[in-house]
């Protein structure tokens, strides 16, 4: 005979209340009767959880570490039957137990703030993690105090008390933050994020105060490689948004400055770059751009692409970009790209047959000699289609062409303001976008005989007198669980 779902919850539940009252050497382990805790709060029984854990707390004879889980496993059951005040002075002894390690802190961490950074950063952060209460709130709301100086002014910039619910295990840091802070469009397909983001709430949009606003996080919050990126975990179970953007900061030891409607977000240490286009006007034509960890070539070539410069790299430059603007100067979002990445323009000479150009060098900040251009003084000349220094091609000037399409291709005309559904006999000019959706690819073939083939989930632009491909976004790669390519907006 089957059972349904409820049966089985009840046979539990009435197993976890039979053993929750007998006695310890009835009740198994202090290990099974922890487990018997677990249990009894996740199908919902606070009473039976509260008991259990109740007894494991004033257990003598079980180790101090488990007393201290059991402390911190209590006070939650306590908030969530509604006793703040119980639950507090809870956490309060949990804090003081003896038996009080880098695990049971991690979990009073995750149990009041919501929120704990990866493993290495814990490691040297935990002892130094202390538990408040707000002065004139009385004791029913203790929060967490961080080591380090912390972000500054979060919840006065942001009177963003949503409340938000977030199970999220050890994600990148720097991918939570984009995705908290960017407006899910309402024609993407679904939300495509990497491993880890699969129980991202379908609904989540961030708070009005939020939307308003461009951002750009500091090539220094993601690290510079990706096995070594730094990483978050969130159990937020319905925190106020601006309560739980400030634990993130803080944890991780980031603040953020706002300029001109442009939140940037870096390490404490890295808020200062903000300083160098402080102040700045810019009156070019605005661009709309969104970048999750961009691959540095990659955006420098479209920058290229939209101001017409000339643009020559130093050799091993690292860094990415991770950003969202709508409508900005391209030449502030230039600008805040050189910020985001400790990089910096120098202006260097024409090439004879173009004196006119304007023609930029990018390399590290600390490796300018001389002053560093104030690209709000540059006007873009976009119809120069000016490639990147080192990509330039004695082509003639032929179109290109499709020479094969798999699944969802889609190409945007120079000229055209909506994406449109690829087609074989598509001749494709310089300034053309294509891109490729899930599970598609697509080959273009140059009239030179070259051809250049696009996985799934590419971008790019038709660039340069010849008509060479280049790429000019740092999509999700395949292995992610991707939807189909945005329908057109009408």
């Amino acid at each position: 005979m089957k059972r349904t779902r409820r049966d089985l919850i009840l046979v539990l539940l009435s197993a976890v209340a039979a053993l929750g009252s007998a006695p310890p050497t009835m009740a198994g382990t202090w290990e099974t009767r922890m487990t018997q805790g677990k249990l009894a709060a996740d199908l919902g029984d606070g009473g039976s959880a509260e008991q259990l854990f109740a007894g494991l707390a004033t257990d003598t004879t079980a180790p101090e570490p488990l007393r201290a889980e059991a402390l911190v496993r209590l006070g939650v059951v306590q908030r969530a039957t509604g006793n703040a005040q119980a639950s507090a002075a809870t956490f309060r002894r949990a804090m003081q137990s003896p038996g009080r390690d880098a695990q049971v802190t991690r979990l009073l961490t995750l149990a009041v703030a919501g929120v704990a950074p990866d493993r290495k950063r814990w490691a040297t952060q935990w002892p130094k993690v202390r538990l408040a209460s707000q002065p004139g709130v009385g004791e029913r709301h203790p929060f967490i105090v961080w080591p380090g100086p912390g972000p500054q002014g979060v919840r006065e910039a942001f009177a963003a008390e949503d409340l938000v619910t977030f199970d999220l295990d050890d994600v990148p840091l720097v991918d939570f933050l984009h995705h908290l802070l960017a407006p899910r469009p309402t024609n993407d397909g679904g939300w495509r994020t990497a491993p880890g983001f699969e129980t991202w709430p379908e609904s989540y949009q961030p708070p009005a105060a939020v939307r308003r606003l461009g951002f750009v996080i500091h090539a220094g919050v993601a690290g510079f490689l990706e096995s070594t990126q730094p990483r978050v975990t969130v159990k937020a179970p319905g925190l106020p948004w601006n309560e739980l953007f400030e634990n993130v900061l803080a944890s991780n030891g980031l603040g953020f400055v706002i300029e001109k409607d442009v939140l940037f977000v870096a390490r404490v240490e890295d808020l200062g770059a903000m300083d160098r286009v402080r102040g700045r006007t810019y009156v070019d034509p605005p661009i709309s751009l969104n970048f999750l960890r961009g691959d540095l070539d990659d955006v420098i070539r479209l920058f290229s692409h939209v101001t017409g410069f000339g643009i020559a790299q130093d050799a091993n430059l690292q860094g990415s970009l991770t950003l969202l603007v709508s409508e900005r100067p391209a030449l502030q979002v230039f600008d805040l790209f050189l910020v985001a990445t400790d990089l910096a323009a120098t202006r260097i000479g024409a090439p004879d047959e173009d004196p006119g150009a304007t023609i930029l060098r990018i390399h590290k900040l600390v490796d300018v000699m001389g002053d560093a251009v104030d690209l709000s003084r540059l006007r873009p000349t976009p119809a120069r289609r000016r490639p990147l220094l080192g990509f330039e091609e004695s082509l003639p000037k032929p179109s290109a062409r499709f020479a094969a399409i798999e699944g969802a291709v889609q190409v945007k005309k120079e000229t055209a303001l909506r994406w449109i559904d690829a087609e074989l006999s598509f001749q494709l000019n310089p300034g053309d976008l294509v891109r490729t959706g899930c599970g598609a690819s697509a080959e273009i073939g140059f009239a030179n005989g070259a051809k250049m083939r696009m996985g799934a989930d590419s971008l790019v632009v038709i660039e340069g007198e010849g008509g060479t491909g280049m790429s000019v976004a740092n999509l999700p790669p395949p292995s992610r669980p991707c939807g189909p390519v945005p329908p057109t907006p009408r």
